[in-house]
């Protein structure tokens, strides 16, 4: 029997944890990971498999967090279902947890699409650990490798392995590379760097069947939907994740894409809340519910899951989608809508740094800002972001946002101290 529950071992559960710690210092709390590794920090994978950082620099926090908040960390094992009615949890070993307040933070599950020839062992993802030891294991037998999917764990996985040695493709169907994070220039821009660093880009395309290799299951040759053939040691798919439901879905709870929840990261069973990749949760931006597997907004739930858990009422301000990569060492942040269908509802605010490298987009709706992009100089973004998550209408000082002279003694002053309160929140944000 434990007071706290928490399946799933990811940012989530750490920011749960510090909040349940916050006003209870002793109500037991059990974690149950089916993973290996204390709590890491995943963007940092590719830095693994690039042999950039070793396990301990890719921990999330130390190993002795655990004992030092009083956490009964339990790995490599499985909750295979859980009884709102009974609070009770079964797990893969045969035991039985009884809990009183339960927190899923059970993430993601990659997305494979349907290939022909395809096998379980016939390719590689990468949104865990285990993922990045399996790859590294094969480093020295891997001269090409197919990446599927020119989102953010594609292009992760890809600069890591071009940086170990290894030819890459990448195989996208979209017209363009980040099309859901970036516009069409800064697309270009990133695939231009990825191309000249040896990156193959196929975009308009899928792969259709693959033809394992003798032997090696892993690897073979990839026939794509435009009849170009690919020979590879590695596929790896990278096409993006789905909220794992399934232990919500035994227990009935609510469910549409995600596991739903209230403000207070509470599911439609009482004392069973949800946090992270999994929980669709109030999206400010779209003023209703929605999936938002961010790194920042995983931690943000599981805080308000903690403190509700333990009894402090604490409402969930909100989240939106947000994107950051230093792809290839060029950075980037965009949040919101990027490429609006219609410039008669919009205002476009864009400026370019000489060298051409620089790009800033921010897209404005009724003078609120609903959407930037900032590449290759980020500084102001956190201001930007902050201004969108307030909601700020920034019309009499919109012109002063993007260029050389942009900062806070350029504005009106009775702007002032809000920018600085943005800049604070946006901070707290792209800190976690």
């Amino acid at each position: 029997m434990t007071k706290y529950l928490i399946v799933g071992n990811s940012v989530g559960c750490i920011g749960a944890i510090e909040a349940i710690r916050q006003v209870d210092e002793s109500g037991p709390i059990q974690v149950i990971s089916d993973e290996a590794y204390p709590a890491y920090s995943r963007p940092q994978i590719a830095g693994y498999l690039a042999d950039e950082v070793g396990i301990e620099q890719a921990l999330y926090r130390p190993r002795t967090f655990y004992p030092d908040f009083r956490v009964d960390l339990v790995l490599n094992r499985t909750v295979m279902a859980v009884d709102v009615t009974a609070k009770t949890a079964q797990m893969d070993d045969g035991r039985e947890i009884g809990w009183d307040k339960l927190l899923l933070a059970t993430g993601g599950s990659p997305i494979v699409p349907p290939v022909e020839g395809l096998s379980e062992r016939g390719y590689f993802s990468f949104t865990r650990m285990w993922d990045a030891q399996q790859l590294k294991d094969r480093l020295s037998i891997m001269e090409r490798a197919v990446v599927v999917g020119g989102g953010l764990i594609g292009l992760s996985v890809s600069e890591a392995l071009v940086k170990a040695g290894v030819k890459v493709t990448m195989v996208e169907l979209a017209p363009q590379i980040l099309s859901r994070a970036l516009d069409t220039i800064v697309s270009a821009k990133v695939q231009a760097l990825m191309e000249n660093r040896g990156v193959r880009i196929l975009t308009h395309c899928s792969v259709r069947k693959v033809q394992p290799k003798e032997g090696r299951p892993e690897a073979g040759v990839a026939t794509l939907s435009n009849g170009v053939t690919l020979p590879y040691d590695a596929l790896i798919m990278a096409i993006g994740v789905r909220p794992r439901v399934d232990l919500a879905q035994g227990a009935g709870l609510g469910i549409n894409r995600g596991i739903l929840v209230d403000e207070h990261m509470e599911t439609s069973a009482k004392d069973v809340y949800a946090c992270g990749d999994v929980a669709e949760a109030y999206d400010f931006m779209a003023g209703e519910p929605r999936l938002t597997p961010i790194w920042p907004n995983a931690y943000l739930g599981g805080r308000v899951a903690g403190l509700n858990m333990a009894g402090r009422e604490t409402p969930y301000e909100g989240g939106t989608g947000m994107n950051a990569l230093h792809s290839f060492g060029y950075p980037i942040l965009s949040a919101g809508l990027v490429s609006p269908d219609s410039e008669d509802e919009y205002q476009v605010l864009t400026e370019q740094s000489a060298d051409g490298l620089g790009h800033k987009k921010i897209v404005l709706r009724h003078g609120k800002i609903v959407g930037f992009i900032f590449a290759g100089d980020i500084d102001r973004a956190g201001v930007v972001y902050g201004l969108m998550k307030q909601g700020t209408d920034v019309s009499a000082f919109a012109g002063k946002l993007l260029g050389e002279e942009a900062g806070l003694i350029s504005l009106p002053q009775s702007f002032r101290f809000e920018l600085l309160r943005a800049k604070g929140v946006a901070r707290r944000m792209m800190e976690i």
